[in-house]
C-alpha cells in the first residue's frame, strides 16, 4: 500500500468511529456543536495517527489555501465558490518534499449544522474536492459531515454520494454523521 492510501483507509474507517466516539463523549456537555469542534476532533484523531506512523514528513494543515489552475478556478465559480485564483481547503494532509513543492495527499472538507440542512449545502463541497481532483490538487477527497436530527445517515450518505462524478467514486468519499442517531444507539 501506498501512504496516501493507507493514510485515506484511516479517515474511511477508524476516523469516522472516533468522530462518533467524541460526539457520545460530548453529548452530556453539548460541546461537539460546531464546525471548530469538528475540526478539533479529526485534526486531533489525523495526528495521532500520523504520530504513531512516525513520519517527521508528513504535515497536517487547516485552513490550507490551494491555488488551482485557472480552468479549475473558473469551473468553482460556477459552482458559487469565492475566493478568486485560490482555494481554501479545511484540513488537508501533505508530504513535504525538498526538492519539490508540497504534495496534496488528501482533502477534508468539514460541515456541521445544527438540523439537517437542504442538500444542496453539502453538494457544493463534494463538486468542489471533484474539480481539485480533476486539477490534480488533491489525490484523495473526503467530506465530513455532522448533523443533528433529519434522515439516517445511511440515507444521507446514499445521496451525496450521487453528486460524486462517477470516474472519482473511488477517490472522493462522503462520511454523513447524525449525532442525534449516533447518540440514540
Amino acid at each position: 500500500w501506498e501512504l496516501q492510501e493507507e493514510i485515506a483507509e484511516f479517515i474511511k474507517h477508524k476516523l469516522k468511529k472516533s468522530i462518533i466516539e467524541d460526539v457520545k463523549d460530548y453529548k452530556n456537555l453539548n460541546c461537539m456543536s460546531s464546525e471548530g469542534d469538528l475540526r478539533s476532533s479529526v485534526t486531533y484523531h489525523i495526528r495521532n495517527f500520523l504520530y504513531k506512523m512516525g513520519r517527521d514528513d508528513l504535515r497536517l494543515h487547516t485552513g490550507l489555501w490551494t491555488y488551482p489552475s485557472k480552468k479549475a478556478v473558473k469551473r468553482l465559480k460556477e459552482i458559487g465558490r469565492k475566493g478568486g485564483s485560490k482555494i481554501e481547503i479545511d484540513v488537508a494532509i501533505s508530504k513535504l518534499s525538498f526538492e519539490n513543492a508540497p504534495s496534496r495527499v488528501i482533502g477534508i472538507e468539514l460541515k456541521e449544522r445544527e438540523k439537517d440542512p437542504s442538500d444542496d449545502y453539502v453538494t457544493s463541497d463534494v463538486k468542489k474536492l471533484s474539480i481539485l481532483r480533476e486539477d490534480r490538487m488533491i489525490k484523495y477527497g473526503f467530506v465530513i459531515y455532522l448533523y443533528k436530527d433529519g434522515p439516517e445517515a445511511d440515507e444521507k450518505r446514499k445521496v451525496m454520494v450521487k453528486k460524486i462524478p462517477k470516474k472519482h467514486k473511488k477517490r472522493i468519499f462522503v462520511m454523513p454523521i447524525n449525532t442525534t442517531e449516533q447518540i440514540r444507539n
